[in-house]
């Protein structure tokens, strides 16, 4: 920004690049910090301090640049007139777009005596996927994603249409069934819910808009907006556990204590477990060990039969890796020929007679 307030917030505002947190003093009203830092940095920033042209310049790395509609420069912002004017950055739509996993931030400053959108994406078809924060009729900020389905709607207490600078956080963080959504203004908590939502799917986000809907020409923005940031951290790929190996023996006698060991490599090295059906009616699950570490059990099989060992692994995230199956053979007897009496009789020929004699009497 080229105001005195945003130069005395230079070096905080490079923190936020960083940490995803910045407090600066002064008017009281500058005050921005996320949930948890987001170590990326922002994925887009627009600062809307060009003061001229059609362009609006993305501050992160990615190059994210908007085409500015009817809005007027003001030398530290975008003043967007409530009926005709928007920024338009669909074609970084996919790359903007959220997961219902993500991690999801959304910063923006901003004045208002009016109402309108702030920040929107969405699908052609709203009802298919859409992300909305807005100042609605009221004077509340207001967030309503999902689909036609299931959404999130959350609303502020209070009302921020009285012409003051704000700055409004809404901080959606992902989870595979009930995420949380937190709406912030100027870093004090005010809404916040976790719930079931949806599946959603960045492909999904078509279409992204500043200033009015993404997917309409309806809720045009009256107000300034001078600088929006948005952090999204996607978490990495958790595929689960390859195949266990089983090694032990594969025969045994009846009570007879058995060890068998379990293995199995986890593609993000998490550590792992293994549930184990020892095929007797017997089961257990074993301790967390390290991926590809083998973990020793013990086990006694009663009656003599063939029994069928399955074991499969799974790591911290509770994926589930194949069913390795394991044969062990209880045999009814041993043979009588390799019995070691009858091995002793065979090698003392004479202890038959004596046996014979015994027998006799």
């Amino acid at each position: 920004m080229k105001n005195i307030l945003l130069k005395r917030g230079l070096v905080c505002g490079i923190a936020v690049l960083f940490l995803g947190l910045c407090i600066t003093s002064g008017t009281g009203v500058n005050v921005e910090q996320t949930i948890q830092p987001l170590s990326a940095g922002p994925t887009a920033w627009w600062e809307f301090d060009e003061t001229s042209g059609t362009t609006a310049h993305d501050s992160s790395p990615h190059g994210y640049d908007g085409t500015v509609v009817g809005a007027t420069w003001t030398g530290g912002g975008l003043d967007f007139d409530g009926s005709d004017d928007y920024v338009d950055f669909d074609a970084h739509s996919l790359a903007l777009g959220m997961n219902k996993t993500d991690t999801y931030i959304v910063q923006v400053r901003f004045r208002s005596t009016g109402s309108g959108m702030l920040y929107s994406m969405s699908h052609t078809n709203p009802a298919r996927a859409y992300y909305d924060l807005m100042i609605d009729e009221e004077g509340k900020l207001t967030v309503e994603m999902g689909d036609e389905t299931c959404l999130f709607d959350l609303s502020t207490p209070s009302t921020y249409n009285d012409g003051d600078w704000y700055i409004v956080e809404s901080n959606f963080e992902g989870d595979p069934t009930n995420p949380t959504l937190t709406l912030k203004v100027d870093g004090d908590e005010k809404a916040t819910t976790t719930e079931w939502l949806c599946p959603m799917l960045d492909e999904d986000f078509i279409t992204t808009k500043v200033g009015r809907n993404s997917n309409t020409d309806e809720d045009f923005f009256d107000g300034e907006i001078d600088d929006i940031k948005i952090y999204k951290n996607t978490p990495p790929p958790d595929d689960p556990p390859g195949e266990t190996t089983i090694n032990g023996p594969q025969e045994g006698d009846a009570g007879e204590e058995l060890t068998y060991t379990f293995s199995a490599e986890d593609p993000e090295g998490q550590d792992v477990r293994f549930h184990i059906d020892w095929g007797d009616g017997d089961s257990e699950t074993t301790v967390y060990v390290e991926s590809g570490t083998a973990k020793a059990v013990k086990h006694t099989y009663n009656v003599a039969k063939t029994y069928t060992i399955k074991a499969y692994a799974e790591d911290v995230n509770n994926n589930l890796g194949p069913t390795k199956e394991f044969q062990v053979i209880i045999p009814r007897s041993k043979d009588f020929h390799t019995h070691p009496f009858i091995q002793f009789l065979q090698s003392h020929p004479n202890m038959f007679l004596i046996l014979k004699y015994i027998l006799a009497l």
